[in-house]
């Protein structure tokens, strides 16, 4: 299939980068967050370290739930989303991950329908590397001290959706 739009991935970094200087860094986690708590997960697991001696963290968001119905939405803006007629359901247009990935350097998701690897050349897709269940979400990601503290102080503020239990750094949040 030949697309009539591609989006590129440091225009779109600059549109959240605005959204991050008004609600600040935290916003990347809750975007996180928001995928899984739209799920049927009884568990969400995050874990955001330090690279040692640069302004990098490796983040990385392991639940149980259904995971991806379909490995492209990784990818892909804007697509059909499922949770569009769902209003208990925050992501309706198929951005959170994609507004993570915009300040990535690499990630990889790791579902049931599959993996993607996104590195410096690119995308790469392993539509036989699957999970049983659920899905992990891992990035490195450009952030200096201020930004982590903000992430990990917004994570802290999350009011945890019921059913779910969250961890940050091993931290039950609650």
């Amino acid at each position: 299939m030949n697309d009539w739009f591609t989006a590129n991935k440091d225009g779109l970094r600059q549109i959240h980068e605005r959204l991050v200087d008004r609600r600040g860094f935290g916003m990347i986690g809750g975007e996180l967050y928001q995928n899984v708590a739209d799920t049927d997960a009884t568990f969400c697991k995050m874990n955001i370290e330090k690279v040692p001696g640069r302004p990098r963290i490796l983040i990385t968001v392991e639940d149980d739930g259904h995971g991806f119905r379909d490995l492209t939405h990784a990818w892909t803006m804007f697509a059909p989303s499922e949770k569009k007629n769902d209003p208990t359901k925050a992501g309706r247009f198929n951005l959170g991950e994609k507004v993570v990935l915009s300040f990535a350097d690499s990630a990889e998701i790791y579902t049931t329908t599959g993996t993607v690897i996104f590195d410096e050349s690119g995308r790469h897709e392993k539509p036989r590397r699957k999970r049983k269940c659920g899905t992990v979400f891992t990035a490195t990601l450009s952030c200096n001290q201020e930004r982590y503290e903000q992430l990990i102080t917004y994570m802290r503020s999350i009011i945890v959706r019921p059913g779910l239990k969250l961890t940050v750094n091993d931290e039950e949040i609650f």
